[in-house]
């Protein structure tokens, strides 16, 4: 967003009312299997531009509020979205407020749990932005001015939804039908509808009146937690009991016992289909909710024959595919429209047009207690990462990426050698050249004086 543009953003918002950005990371994103699994999920996932969907919703973030942020994620993706964070040199530490749920509650007791922090923190009379932190929006002033009238909405006890302006019959997301206009801002919601079959999405789109359900929203703190109190109370009354059960620190970490009390259900479910204070914003931002390999191809440049290809890749006499290479060369000769992604570990071939349906393919994997379905190559460690390069014949071979000033202590359950790369490690006190050894029994301690890259060996049978 220009620079002109985020300044008369924030000085319009400002002056109204205390608006604090809540960015909602969590999900599976088994649609984009095998990039986003459990252990490193869609948010995480780079683009074609080498950034990422968090690393750009936290960019919003910052351009809309004040400076500080809310981030409700797992607590198994507290350090890959805190590494992510650090990466924007505006995202001020103490600014950066997490909450780390034990397990996936979906979008309603995290609403509940940011509001009640919100109103801790700062006010009852404050306003939270809620967006998921796996879309792309590409007109940051077109969004921008959608949520000015969404807070002036909240400002009036309205709980408002961003709905948008439909470019063609999707079956894929749900529908919100508008009502009565609420003066210049926005209108009530008449009632929200289901995924439709496709001649049903396009008599909504011919009608005029009917918008794509985002999941983006603007709440007022205190009319949040007054209207979940009437309609869902189960799911207040779980959020308060996290909160409240301890001080207000950053990283919040919910209890697990209490957090589990609380249904799964979205706030659409639990809220917004029941309160007659729901309102939406019709809006036109650019946006992509980046579900499928199709949407996600759509972030790429294609060529002449329509192919789009990330990485090392080669189309040759093939039509309108997608290939996504990652660390070796993927090579296509004379197909259409298919999807190939190679992910280090697994590699997914699919109909780009049926791309939705991959999660079955997670689920058959689930079926077979498959460690690909859930775990991804990458591990993300207080020091670092841990990229899985090979594993056989009782030898595990990791590609280590560590901080400067981390340290990594291993266990003495395993003979281990590590090879420098790249940067500098010692080991009491000593600085290594080439090679570190440890045999099994003997407890190694790597302190890293710069970002090094280290390839592991660990005898593990």
């Amino acid at each position: 967003m220009p620079c002109a543009w985020r300044i008369f953003i924030n000085l319009t918002i400002s002056h109204m009312t205390q608006l604090i950005p809540v960015i909602l990371s969590g999900g599976a994103g088994t649609r984009l299997w095998p990039a986003s699994r459990q252990s490193h999920p869609k948010p995480f996932m780079a683009l074609p531009d080498g950034d990422t969907l968090i690393g750009k919703t936290l960019r919003r973030a910052l351009v809309l509020g004040s400076g500080d942020v809310i981030t409700v994620t797992g607590q198994d993706h507290f350090l890959m979205t805190r590494d992510t964070y650090q990466q924007h040199p505006e995202a001020a530490t103490g600014r950066m407020h997490y909450i780390l749920e034990p397990t996936g509650r979906n979008t309603a007791p995290a609403a509940a749990v940011a509001a009640l922090y919100a109103q801790r923190q700062w006010s009852n009379d404050a306003v939270i932005l809620i967006m998921p932190a796996d879309h792309i929006i590409d007109d940051l002033e077109a969004f921008g001015l959608a949520v000015q009238r969404a807070v002036s909405l909240a400002e009036q006890g309205y709980l408002v939804t961003f709905g948008i302006e439909p470019e063609h019959p999707e079956t894929g997301y749900g529908y919100i039908r508008r009502g009565d206009a609420l003066g210049d801002a926005g209108y009530a919601v008449d009632r929200f509808v289901e995924k439709p079959d496709l001649e049903t999405a396009r008599r909504y789109v011919d009608s005029g009146a009917y918008l794509w359900n985002s999941g983006i929203f603007c709440f007022p703190v205190g009319g949040l937690l007054e209207q979940l109190d009437r309609h869902a109370p189960e799911v207040l009354a779980a959020a308060r009991a996290c909160v409240e059960a301890g001080p207000l620190v950053s990283p919040l970490t919910l209890p697990e016992a209490d957090f589990e009390r609380a249904p799964g259900i979205s706030i659409d479910y639990a809220l917004m289909e029941k309160t007659e204070r729901a309102a939406i914003v019709p809006c036109s931002i650019g946006w992509n909710d980046v579900g499928s390999w199709q949407a996600f191809s759509q972030l790429a440049t294609a060529d002449e024959h329509g192919n789009r290809l990330i990485g090392e890749a080669l189309a040759i006499e093939s039509e309108g595919c997608f290939v996504r290479a990652s660390g070796r060369l993927i090579t296509a000769v004379g197909v259409r429209d298919l999807a190939i992604i190679d992910d280090g570990d697994a590699v997914l071939v699919a109909d780009l047009k049926r791309s939705q349906q991959v999660k079955k393919v997670v689920e058959a994997l689930r079926s077979e207690d498959h460690p690909a379905a859930t775990v991804h190559p990458v591990e993300v460690h207080e020091w670092g990462t841990a990229e899985l390069v090979d594993e056989a014949n009782g030898t595990r071979i990791r590609r280590l990426r560590m901080h400067a000033g981390s340290l990594l202590e291993e266990p003495d359950d395993s003979a281990r050698t590590w090879t420098i790369v790249a940067g500098q490690v010692q080991v009491a006190g000593e600085l290594q050249q080439a090679s570190i050894s440890s045999p099994a029994g003997h407890r190694a301690t790597l302190e890293v004086l710069q970002d090094s890259i280290l390839i592991e060996i660990t005898l593990t049978a």
